[in-house]
């Protein structure tokens, strides 16, 4: 069965074997984001995929200081709350629609099992 996702990690250590063997059986696009030396850096990445996804701006905080802990760092904070979603989604929608994806795609449809 072919799935169609993608998954992304970010870690920089190898993805684990049996997992990946997972992935490729399943269609499942893999992407890794090698983020060494720091965490800081993957909560930044989190912090801005937060925004990107609508989440208020209080809950991507919460969330960036329950794991940063003690090494949060204001700067992060700084860096998530001025991150540019306008300008990243405008990116990431002219990406969408040149490999192909819109309107024309056929979508999941709700249908009442009741009706």
């Amino acid at each position: 069965m072919k799935w169609g996702f993608d998954c992304r990690y970010l870690c920089p250590e190898p993805y684990p074997e049996v997992n990946a063997e997972f992935v490729r059986s399943h269609g499942i696009r893999l992407f890794q984001f090698a983020i060494e030396g720091s965490k800081h850096r993957t909560g930044c990445l989190v912090g801005s995929f937060r925004k990107l996804q609508k989440w208020p701006l209080s809950s991507v905080f919460e969330e960036y200081n329950r794991f940063a802990a003690s090494k949060a760092r204001p700067s992060d904070l700084a860096f998530i709350s001025n991150f540019d979603v306008s300008y990243k989604l405008r990116a990431l929608y002219i990406i969408y629609r040149f490999y192909g994806y819109g309107s024309r795609v056929k979508r999941l449809v709700y249908q009442d099992s009741s009706s």
